[in-house]
C-alpha cells in the first residue's frame, strides 16, 4: 500500500493485509514521511511559495518548485479580473 497516488508501487512499504487489522500501523510504516514539517525545514520556511505548494513532499520527490507561486497567483488574478469585468 502506497501513501499517496503519486507514490510508485515499488516504493510501497506495506501490504494492505498487513494493516487491515490495525490501520494505525500505516502511520508507523510511513512515520518518516508523515512527520515531515515544511515549517521546520530551513529552506522551505523562507520560501514565498510555501503556502501555495505546501512544502517538500515525498510524492513530489522532494523537488522544490517556487514557480508554483507564480502560477497560483496568476490563476487567482485571472479569476479576479474576469469577475471584475462581469460587474
Amino acid at each position: 500500500m502506497a501513501l499517496c497516488d503519486l507514490m510508485d508501487a515499488p516504493e510501497a512499504r506495506v501490504f494492505l493485509e498487513d494493516i487491515v487489522d490495525c490501520p494505525e500501523r500505516l502511520n508507523e510504516v510511513y512515520s518518516d514521511i508523515k512527520a515531515t514539517d515544511p515549517l521546520q525545514d530551513s529552506s522551505c520556511v523562507r520560501c514565498p511559495a510555501l503556502q501555495a505548494c505546501g512544502g517538500r513532499a515525498c510524492c513530489r520527490r522532494d523537488q522544490c518548485d517556487p514557480s508554483v507561486l507564480k502560477r497560483v497567483l496568476g490563476s487567482n488574478l485571472a479569476v479576479l479580473s474576469h469577475s471584475l469585468r462581469k460587474e
